[in-house]
């Protein structure tokens, strides 16, 4: 369980940092 939940909060933080940056992108613009 643990080495599946491990992978899982990586690629949710990497959701949210690819989220977060066109968010930003879109902003300056």
């Amino acid at each position: 369980v643990l080495p599946l939940l491990v992978p899982n909060i990586g690629s949710t933080k990497i959701n949210d940092i690819n989220n977060i940056r066109p968010t930003d992108t879109d902003k300056e613009k």
